[in-house]
């Protein structure tokens, strides 16, 4: 399947809304520059589109639409293929429950993440959206505690989840790993073992 020019559009409350389920009279607007758009069909893929044919937003319209894509999903929808840091093999994981998804949000220490999921304010896990530039070691490290996953804004805006991660840390084990200690698996969510209710384990 082909990967849409515009994957997203925001409708008038701010959320992200896929082409398939935009309704009429709605206005929907890009992502990137803001301007409104139009819902396409017919032969092709139902398809949001700019009225004048381009977007203003250059590469920057990459970035800012699969961050928006990421930020719209509901809980439960998002998940991420990544490493294990126990034995490298690849594995799924699943983002942990949340109540909010933000844009633009700043951690601790000033540094500003592309998209947060926060639950009861804290943050459960950051996602930063690579588009030609990956994230730095300094960056890295400012990131402290908390988990991040990094992802090419392609891979988001390219298909439906799980979105193969470039990297990734705080996100814990595979299953595999988890059990290898002593018998149990850990959540890598909270770090406890066995049943610690969060609903999240690195499988």
């Amino acid at each position: 399947m082909s990967t849409l020019l515009i994957p997203v559009a925001i409708d008038p409350a701010g959320v992200a809304c896929v082409p398939e389920s935009a309704r009429a009279g709605v206005t929907y607007r890009c992502p990137a520059c803001r301007s409104a758009l139009v819902v396409r069909s017919g032969g092709r893929r139902t398809h949001f589109a700019h009225r004048a044919g381009v977007c203003p937003g250059g590469e920057a319209a990459a970035h800012r639409a699969a961050c928006a894509a990421a930020a719209g999903l509901g809980s439960g929808e998002a998940a991420f293929e990544t490493t294990c840091a126990g034995c490298s093999r690849r594995h799924v994981v699943a983002v942990p429950p949340f109540d909010e998804a933000v844009r633009e949000f700043t951690l601790p220490g000033g540094l500003r993440a592309d998209v947060a999921f926060l639950e009861g304010g804290r943050v459960r896990l950051v996602v930063e959206v690579c588009h030609g530039n990956a994230l730095d070691t300094s960056r890295m490290d400012r990131m402290g505690n908390v988990p991040w996953i990094e992802v090419a804004a392609a891979e988001v805006l390219g298909g439906e989840s799980p979105w193969r991660a470039m990297r990734s840390r705080g996100v814990g084990t595979c299953g595999r790993c988890g059990e290898g200690r002593g018998g149990v698996k850990e959540c890598w969510n909270c770090g406890a073992a066995g049943g610690c209710g969060c609903g999240v384990e690195g499988v």
